[in-house]
């Protein structure tokens, strides 16, 4: 009794914990481009009442052209209409049910693997407490993270005896197949089950396996830092360390993007690993194990496999806190290369940022005062405005943080995938077929031109068409306001504007970003 009292204290730390870590302070904005994007096209579903992209089955799963995958999209509609709260509350919810799902399938995971419960509380403690699943699930939505839920759902069904697993596997998947086109992940996943399972059959107790294995580890992270140089783990700045031997430096690089993802439980990587790789393993630690080095080469599509590597990562860290219970004082010598190395690199985790949870520059955009200033300026006199933003690529989600932040009160024609005019706009779906390859493409209406990404806000800001055709659009899209910066992509493109327009009315200007009216400059 006194054990599971205990336990069940932890339990509740671990969740005040958790929270506070993740807790919105009193000036919270959500971060992230996708933050914007899912939230702009979950309001337009509850304002239409239906999902205006839709164009058949394809287009729900994203693989028709101007579509996106619609799973996390309604998920995010449910919640927003169930609470009827705004972005803030909704992102800080979501993130909460996010971490309790993620911690309940790690700890289910990490007690098949362990079957000791202390092992698999340290491994879900440890794992909620990288700053990087901090960062995903305290002030961004993305369908990333619903999908890792159910990759890691799908994984502890792989690695269970369950009846029924294989019919639960397959209705994952086919959900999944509306998250995000991630899914395809699941391919490696399931080829590093078969073998995984192969081992443990054929050459479980071969000692020449446990070379091979490790031989295999080896070359998976010795191939992915010599063929892709330099490579980007996840918002982790890139970081130089000086030397001029290619392979060394990148394997450094390689150790310190690790680092920045795991935390201060890398140190224990690889002992881990290679406590996994030498002892008998069970059938379950075998397929793990082939999991990891199957993902490890992919590290440099960091978005998606770091993602889905990192538990998996916490998981091999717990074995090497196993391992140093064996530690003898004729092995510490063996171990001193190998906390120099870490000596190198863990520093530059502690130091590399002060604030805990990452940002980058795109993200501070949107933190920034004048970006909030600049969203209650049209909350409070110019709602149902349509606009334009004239801002560089990177910090282009100002109209999407404008429109979202506002329930949609705000139009934008700079919305990612133009999704919020797709049903209006009628598009005609066309097919070519040359040399073998079909493609489809969708053409609008209004210029019978084909509808691509951003394509009638570029024709606006760069004026790269005649002015009877974005006269034409405007008729179909009357255009109020347009949001620019002092930065030199946006003044560049004024210039071509004021050709279009003539001369404009400013009607707002923080410092940072400046509003002309061009209301009157084609009505």
């Amino acid at each position: 009794m006194e054990k599971k009292y205990k336990i069940t204290v932890i339990i509740i730390l671990i969740a005040i914990i958790s929270v506070l870590l993740r807790f919105p302070n009193e000036n919270f904005v959500p971060n992230g481009y996708d933050t914007y994007t899912h939230y702009r096209l979950a309001t337009d579903i509850q304002i239409k009442e239906y999902i205006g992209w839709s164009k058949g089955l394809l287009s729900i799963m994203g693989y028709d052209p101007i579509s996106y995958q619609t799973g996390g999209i309604l998920f995010l509609s449910t919640v927003a209409t169930m609470t009827g709260s705004n972005i803030n509350i909704i992102i800080f919810i979501i993130g909460i049910h996010s971490i309790l799902l993620l911690g309940i399938i790690l700890y289910l995971l990490a007690m098949r693997l362990f079957n000791s419960k202390v092992f698999a509380l340290l491994t879900v403690i440890l794992y909620l407490g990288t700053r990087y699943v901090i960062s995903f699930t305290s002030s961004v939505f993305t369908s990333r993270t619903i999908f890792l839920i159910l990759y890691l759902f799908v994984i502890l069904c792989l690695l269970s005896k369950w009846r029924y697993r294989w019919l639960l596997i397959g209705i994952l998947i086919l959900f999944s197949l509306t998250i995000h086109k991630m899914f395809i992940l699941y391919s490696f996943l399931f080829v590093a089950y078969v073998i995984g399972r192969l081992i443990n059959k054929y050459l479980k107790k071969n000692k020449f396996l446990k070379w091979l294995l490790l031989f295999a580890v080896l070359a998976a992270i010795f191939i992915s830092t010599i063929y892709m140089d330099h490579f980007q783990l996840g918002p982790a700045p890139i970081k130089s360390f000086g030397i001029d031997i290619p392979i060394l430096e990148n394997l450094l690089l390689t150790g310190y993007r690790l680092a920045l993802l795991v935390g201060l439980p890398f140190i224990l990587i690889i002992p881990g690993l290679l406590y996994l790789i030498w002892k008998n393993k069970s059938s379950t630690e075998n397929i793990l194990i082939t999991i990891i080095v199957i993902f490890i080469p992919l590290l440099t599509d960091t978005n998606y496999i770091a993602y889905l590597l990192l538990p998996l990562l916490i998981i091999v860290s717990v074995y090497g806190i196993i391992i140093l219970k064996m530690v003898t004082p004729s092995k510490v010598i063996l171990a001193i290369p190998y906390l120099v190395i870490m000596a190198i690199l863990i520093p530059l985790f502690i130091t590399i940022n002060p604030v805990f949870k990452i940002s980058t520059q795109s993200e501070n955009y949107f933190n920034m005062p004048q970006t909030i200033a600049l969203k209650e300026f049209f909350s409070e006199k110019h709602q149902q405005s349509i606009i334009i933003c004239n801002t560089p690529a990177h910090i282009q989600a100002h109209c999407g943080q404008i429109t979202a932040l506002t329930n949609n009160k705000i139009k934008s024609m700079s919305e990612a995938y133009n999704l919020m005019y797709l049903a209006d706009l009628n598009l005609t779906k066309n097919r070519n077929v040359w040399n073998l390859k079909r493609t489809a493409f969708y053409k609008e209406p209004i210029l019978n031109i084909t509808y691509t990404d951003d394509v009638y806000r570029s024709m606006i800001t760069k004026y790269n068409s005649d002015s009877l055709q974005v006269k034409k659009i405007m008729e179909f899209i009357p255009l109020d306001y347009v949001v620019n910066t002092y930065e030199h992509d946006s003044t560049s493109n004024l210039n071509k504007m004021y050709k279009l327009f003539g001369e404009t009315n400013q009607v707002y200007n923080n410092g940072f970003h400046y509003i002309i009216s061009v209301k009157q400059a084609w009505r």
